[in-house]
């Protein structure tokens, strides 16, 4: 469900011609996935990186999430 969520997000900052908030949410994507990967990793192999790129996919929805939230209460007013 997140999966779908961000994707479609993603799409609608894309058609309103804000790239920016995807960059910017992949980004914070990008910054846990390298610190925790280096450590989850090395100590927990295959879980750790599932954990690391979920993690890290969560993470970059949920800024998505912030920036529609904030673009409808925008578009309300």
């Amino acid at each position: 469900i997140i999966f779908s969520s961000a994707k479609v997000l993603g799409y609608f900052f894309s058609s309103q011609g804000k790239m920016k908030i995807n960059f910017y949410a992949s980004l914070a994507g990008l910054m846990p996935s390298i610190v925790l990967g280096y450590i989850l990793i090395k100590e927990f192999k295959i879980y750790g990186a599932i954990l690391t790129c979920s993690i890290s996919f969560i993470l970059s929805s949920f800024i998505l999430g912030y920036f529609f939230w904030k673009e409808s209460e925008n578009s309300q007013n």
